[in-house]
């Protein structure tokens, strides 16, 4: 259930973003909760894909 919500307006340059939030009643973790889950499993995600080092350039390389 939707307990209540706010409507956000923000202008950076020559766009303007509106944000709409609500809150749950009914939800099991805070808003920061769940992006710090978030992030935790798209990283696991991220760890358990290869590394790919074919690549020639290196990142690490220190210019001359």
């Amino acid at each position: 259930m939707i307990q209540s919500g706010t409507i956000s307006v923000k202008q950076i340059g020559d766009t303007i973003y509106i944000i709409s939030t609500r809150t749950s009643t009914t939800s099991n973790e805070t808003a920061y909760e769940k992006v710090c889950r978030m992030i935790m499993e798209d990283a696991e995600n991220i760890s358990r894909k290869p590394l790919d080092i074919s690549s020639e350039k290196s990142h690490n390389a220190v210019p001359a």
